[in-house]
């Protein structure tokens, strides 16, 4: 997975609200003529939120160094060094650019089983011996990188809270527009049969 590069965060949103449309539309009528809309709606607005919780650890690290083929020159091996950040929280997130997204550049990223974010720095060395120069180049990266992941994070976090606290007003909206259309449907019947 690329991360922040797989969704824009608001087909996120778009599929949430589908979903919550479903859900409304295959609610009995006995259920949506009975309840508290408003109860209702929170209830259901509740049910969907997107949990916004996301971080990662950069304690404990244990970079490790390795030779991998040059990507689209197999022949060719460089020296890279791997990390891996233990990752807490919702770690569907990282698939979602969000709207005002932090460079991410070339930040080769991966999740791992949704516990760990796994970056790959490379290096211009044909050996695993890495000198000093290098190094400082890695340990400068990386750190340019988790700024980077950290900075686009947050904002993701930002539009999922932002998301889940406007999202109880549509809810609303559109099971007051259902039960409306159920009592007229049941007007219209009630007023074709002459028994009543």
């Amino acid at each position: 997975m690329r991360i922040f590069r797989e969704q824009p965060i608001g087909q996120l949103f778009r599929t949430t609200l589908n979903n919550i449309e479903r859900e409304i539309q295959g609610l009995s009528e006995q259920k949506l003529l009975n309840a508290d809309l408003e109860t209702l709606a929170t209830e259901i607005a509740t049910k969907y939120k997107i949990n916004p919780e996301l971080s990662i650890s950069t304690e404990n690290l244990s970079p490790e160094v390795k030779m991998e083929p040059i990507p689209n020159m197999r022949r060719y091996f460089v020296a890279t060094v791997k990390y891996g950040f233990p990752i807490q929280g919702n770690a569907d997130l990282f698939k979602y650019q969000p709207h005002n997204q932090t460079h991410i550049g070339d930040i080769r990223g991966e999740i791992i089983n949704n516990r760990f974010l796994m970056i790959t720095i490379w290096t211009r060395w044909s050996t695993p011996e890495l000198n000093e120069k290098t190094e400082r180049e890695v340990k400068a990266q990386i750190t340019n990188q988790i700024e980077d992941v950290n900075s686009n994070i947050e904002r993701v976090k930002l539009e999922a809270e932002e998301f889940n606290n406007s999202i109880t007003a549509p809810v609303l909206a559109s099971i007051t527009t259902r039960k409306a259309e159920i009592i007229e449907k049941n007007k219209r019947r009630d007023r074709l049969n002459p028994f009543n």
